[in-house]
């Protein structure tokens, strides 16, 4: 039990960090799936984001997932960017009034291959985390 007895703050937090892993798990596996032109994992994995959408009352979310099942379903590919968006939305900060502003997840992004010009998922990884990327050459 929490001290003083409020459990309630304690457990919304938990629930918030769990929910919080299992969305940024779904959408690398979507990420995945659709590397892999798995349409039917790509279908089971979005059905999955759809349905915490539900739960958490998101319906910004729900309409993103909507999309993104709309075009696997019509045999169309997901989009790179769409794919970059939510990848940077599933690690996105939280509210500050969500209980999970606090923690935030972490990825290491490798680059598959060198250009001559900046990638845009790259572009908007430095946008969305106020850092910069080191670059290498091979």
């Amino acid at each position: 039990m929490a001290r003083g007895g409020d459990t309630g703050a304690g457990d919304a937090e938990i629930s918030g960090v769990y929910r919080s892993a299992q969305i940024a798990r779904l959408v690398d596996e979507l990420v995945d799936a659709q590397r892999r032109s798995a349409k039917d994992e790509c279908l089971d994995r979005i059905d999955l984001l759809l349905r915490i959408a539900d739960e958490q009352g998101d319906d910004r979310a729900r309409a993103s997932y909507e999309q993104l099942r709309d075009a696997v379903a019509g045999d169309r590919a997901i989009a790179q960017k769409a794919l970059n968006e939510l990848v940077i939305a599933s690690t996105a900060p939280r509210p500050a009034g969500d209980p999970t502003s606090a923690i935030r997840p972490l990825y290491d992004v490798v680059a598959g291959r060198a250009r001559r010009r900046a990638d845009p998922a790259l572009r908007a990884l430095r946008d969305a985390t106020g850092k910069c990327c080191a670059s290498s050459t091979r």
